[in-house]
């Protein structure tokens, strides 16, 4: 698409221009769209297909049956099939047993479901050697997330929202559409005509973020501001710059002190860790944790968490105790330490199952790429 052309889309232009700005794309890379076939999504999915020669990228999707809607699930399954086969896009469709991971593991369907579709993204993102994982996440979802993290006890880093692009390990997520409200969103695809579903646990207020976006932030925007939702963005923004100042004064104090590093286990010296300010070593821990936990782990760290290594470290604690139900930190002989009882190895240094040949399906274990197993049920298909 030309670039007249996309000057003439107020939103198309919007998003180009965010792109560029924030460097979420780079020429030659390859992109895997995460599309459930809601609104948001839909709106993704259009947008980068209509970028993609603009920007010079290759563009893939991926849909996940999370196991728990039955019928309606496979029909918004289909709903994206079809979507990707109009458009040309190859799709990956994932089926997993979101149920019984939630019981196995003692998590919310929530954050089961959570867990098992970003696993299914990062392993889809090393099979087919993506550079970038798209997430259709838009104005309002930042604001959402800072209110739950803020509600949940969280400290600077859950306070940032979200950020337009984040590394995980090897994994690149971006989010193009932070630029966006959901009144956007919806009003660009209704003038292109575009036709999305709608997912209906996404009105059960059971779900926490549900009851946020539905109950919490319109009453605050309805009581207190009507562009609530912009300004609590922008303020986790400006958290955000904050927070990476304090990033950077722990990893310089890394660089600086002896740090004793092994396969499972890391020790830090109390002598300089008492010297710091507290909200320095609460990174300090928490970049320590990061190291031994999985993706999305260190929001189970709670403040007391980090309010009894403090109290380790000063001697006001005499007993060890684990934190993510797998590191035992202790002090000893001047020093810190953090062990992990059982040490996984890392999804990079891995080898995974090839995906299954186009137009056919395969059951594959995902215990490469996360600390629990699950398994689920890829089918390719090449968008012709």
């Amino acid at each position: 698409m030309k670039e007249k052309s996309i000057d003439r889309d107020k939103i198309l232009g919007k998003v180009r221009d965010y792109i560029k700005r924030e460097g979420l794309i780079c020429k030659g890379q390859r992109v895997l769209v995460a599309v459930s076939g809601g609104a948001d999504s839909v709106c993704l999915l259009l947008l980068l297909d209509l970028l993609k020669d603009v920007f010079c990228f290759s563009l893939e999707a991926v849909t996940v049956d999370h196991g728990i809607r039955g019928e309606e699930a496979l029909s918004d399954v289909d709903f994206v099939d079809r979507l990707c086969k109009e458009r040309k896009i190859p799709l990956h469709i994932c089926h997993v047993d979101v149920p019984a991971l939630s019981k196995k593991e003692s998590l919310s369907l929530e954050e089961a479901a959570r867990k098992a579709r970003y696993a299914c993204f990062r392993k889809l993102a090393v099979e087919r050697n993506m550079d970038a994982i798209a997430i259709a996440h838009h104005m309002e979802d930042s604001a959402e997330t800072i209110l739950h993290n803020l509600f949940r006890g969280s400290g600077l880093r859950g306070l940032r929202g979200l950020a337009p692009l984040r590394k995980d390990g090897c994994f690149t997520y971006i989010r193009p559409l932070l630029c966006l409200s959901r009144n956007e969103i919806e009003e660009w695809l209704r003038a292109k005509g575009a036709s999305f579903v709608t997912d209906s646990t996404n009105s059960d207020e059971a779900y926490t973020r549900n009851y946020i976006r539905r109950q919490i932030l319109p009453r605050i925007k309805e009581k207190v501001n009507k562009k609530a939702d912009l300004h609590i963005k922008q303020a986790g923004d400006i958290l955000g710059e904050a927070y990476l100042v304090i990033k950077d004064q722990a990893e310089e104090w890394f660089g600086k002190e002896k740090i004793s590093l092994t396969e499972n286990s890391i020790s830090l010296p109390v002598d300089s860790l008492l010297k710091l300010r507290p909200i320095i070593r609460r990174e300090i821990y928490l970049q320590v944790l990061d190291r031994f936990s999985d993706s999305g782990m260190l929001k189970d760290v709670s403040g007391n968490n980090l309010e009894k290594i403090d109290d380790l470290c000063f001697g006001r604690e005499a007993r060890t105790f684990e934190v993510l139900g797998k590191i035992t930190i202790y002090r000893q002989y001047g020093r810190l330490y953090f062990y992990e009882k059982t040490k996984e190895i890392p999804v990079q240094e891995k080898s995974i199952t090839s995906l299954p040949i186009e137009g056919t399906s395969d059951l594959l274990s995902l215990s490469c790429c996360e600390s629990f197993d699950i398994s689920v049920r890829i089918f390719t298909c090449t968008g012709e």
